[in-house]
Formats: structure tokens, C-alpha cells, sequence
């Protein structure tokens, strides 16, 4: 979205915000009000994150699925803010756990990279 953005001040529309181009249906309509070879550029780049969006769903969908099916994921579930990504995630991450010796060492493997990162998309 900041290279989108960016394509506004440049043709010094700078009344466009990034929350006018929170979505791609808000950053369609706005990019009519660009001009020439930068609107091409501004809609080549919706093309694809519709295209981004559209992968992103299914693959939210796909672990939703696994999710439900899976035991390991249905548990972890069952904790106060453990959804479907984080729960995938985490058994992807530690499997079912057999490899440690007490909780204490899942727990640390916690503050790895890939759980802060998680928290942030989910």
C-alpha cells in the first residue's frame, strides 16, 4: 500500500490518505483520479493484491479446515485467544509436543519470531 500511496503524491494527490486505500475496493475508486502511465502503474499493482488477497483467503480457509479436523488443533483452540492460524501455526511449529521434556521449553520456544509475527496478522 505505501508504493500505491506514493503513486498519489506524485501526481500531487495528496489529499489521498492510506485509509483510503485500506481495501482494494476503497483503492479502485481512488485511483481513477490518477492519470496516464501512473494510473496504469497504480492499477497493475490492484491487480495483484487482488491476487495476494485471493491466495491469502484460501489459504486462511485451507487451515480453517485442517484445524477443525486435526485433535493437536482443536485443543489449542480451546485457549482464550487461540484461533485456527495460531493453533496451525504452533502444532507446525512444535508438533505435538513429545520432543520436550516439560511445558517450560514450548514455553520459551514462544518467543520466537514466528509467534510475534502471527500475533500481528491474526
Amino acid at each position: 500500500m505505501n508504493t500505491l500511496h506514493s503513486l498519489f503524491w506524485k501526481q500531487g494527490q495528496t489529499q489521498i490518505a492510506r485509509k483510503d486505500l485500506a481495501t482494494v475496493a476503497k483503492a479502485r475508486e481512488a485511483v481513477k483520479i490518477l492519470t496516464g502511465l501512473i494510473r496504469e502503474g497504480a492499477e497493475w499493482q490492484l491487480q495483484h493484491l487482488e491476487l495476494h488477497e485471493k491466495r491469502l483467503g484460501e489459504l486462511r480457509d485451507r487451515i480453517k479446515t485442517e484445524a477443525k479436523e486435526d485433535e493437536n488443533m482443536k485443543r489449542l483452540q480451546g485457549i482464550a485467544g487461540v484461533g485456527a492460524i495460531v493453533a496451525y501455526a504452533f502444532v507446525a511449529h512444535v508438533g505435538d509436543g513429545s520432543r520436550f521434556d516439560s511445558g517450560a521449553q514450548i514455553r520459551l520456544r514462544q518467543n520466537s519470531r514466528i509467534f510475534k509475527f502471527l500475533w500481528t496478522i491474526t
